[in-house]
């Protein structure tokens, strides 16, 4: 016990360090979002969700590459429905489809961490390529999902739920100012 809590706060650093370098590289993947706040979560934790591909083909791949990831949340793994917790944030179906989650451990090099962002990159990359969705987005017949509105939605929910249940407090009025704020980000 002793062996393994020594050095945690170095270690737990160290892991965050990796964590945060895989999550901004892959922030850059176009259409790419992070799910869960950025700052307050496991060291070791990363899931994101890339429209325009589904998360089965990206996880077979990636195994195929030497990479272990899952798609969805731990609770609904071998459910080929998007994650309730996904949808639950606000997640659109279409792109909770398309998540990733991985898990990395204290033991993660620094080649390792460029190694996960090279695959997952070239990857999801590989994938829209092949998807008609996505070309059917690029071509303009379908719409990019406006994602940075998804977070808002989802407060709108449970300010809405909070309303069902009597909790009223000033809700309403932040409800309305969420709902311009969309409207707004949709023109």
């Amino acid at each position: 016990m002793k062996d393994a809590a020594e050095n945690l706060a170095e270690k737990s650093r160290n892991l965050t360090a990796k964590r945060n370098y895989i999550i901004s590289e892959l922030k850059k993947i176009p259409h790419s979002v992070l799910n869960g706040d950025e700052e307050n979560r496991l060291p070791g934790n990363i899931n994101m969700c890339f429209e325009g591909i589904d998360g089965e083909p990206l996880i077979l791949m990636l195994d195929l590459r030497g990479i272990e990831a899952s798609s969805g949340s731990a609770c609904t793994s071998g459910s080929l429905e998007p994650s309730h917790v996904l949808r639950a944030i606000g997640r659109n179906p279409e792109i909770a489809r398309g998540s990733l989650r991985l898990s990395i451990g204290e033991d993660i090099t620094d080649d390792d961490a460029r190694s996960i962002v090279k695959n997952v990159t070239e990857t999801v990359e590989f994938l829209r390529n092949k998807s008609p969705l996505w070309q059917e987005k690029l071509s303009g017949k379908r719409d990019f999902f406006p994602e940075k509105c998804a977070g808002k939605i989802a407060v709108m929910q449970q300010i809405y739920a909070k309303r069902k249940r009597g909790d009223r407090k000033d809700d309403f009025f932040r409800a309305i100012a969420l709902n311009f704020d969309i409207l707004e980000e949709q023109k």
